[in-house]
């Protein structure tokens, strides 16, 4: 399976071929993939793409797909968690680094309109000079 998994469909294939035996070989890998990241944000953009994150939220609420749904993904990625931080319960951890990811997503798109918009009007602006 190649990282960052960047569809829904290569989500729904990785969950699909998950087995009993497979199970420890990819707590490992994505244990792995976490491992080289500062935050729990950027680590798990290194298992999910993120546009992929934006589409998913644990529970399936507000329009979201369910990552828990993904139940064999889930049960690897939340052990791996649990090993890269063990004080702290690995649900919280996962929902908190998808809430920065989104956060940080969309306060870089906000300062990318921003840009754009004064880029745009700067003209304007040099004209009436």
């Amino acid at each position: 399976m190649k990282f960052p998994i960047e569809s829904t469909m290569e989500l729904e294939h990785f969950n699909s071929i998950i087995t009993p035996e497979l199970t420890d070989f990819y707590i490992n890998k994505i244990r792995n993939l976490m491992g080289t990241s500062t935050s729990m944000a950027c680590s798990l953009k290194n298992v999910l793409d993120e546009k992929l994150i934006l589409e998913y939220n644990l529970g399936g609420t507000s329009g979201k797909s369910s990552l828990k749904n993904c139940t064999e993904f889930y049960n690897v990625l939340e052990p791996a968690v649990k090993m890269e931080i063990p004080n702290e319960p690995a649900e919280k951890v996962i929902r908190k680094a998808i809430h920065n990811i989104k956060n940080s997503h969309f306060q870089k798109s906000s300062r990318d309109k921003k840009y754009k918009t004064l880029a745009s009007s700067a003209p304007l602006l040099l004209r009436t000079f």
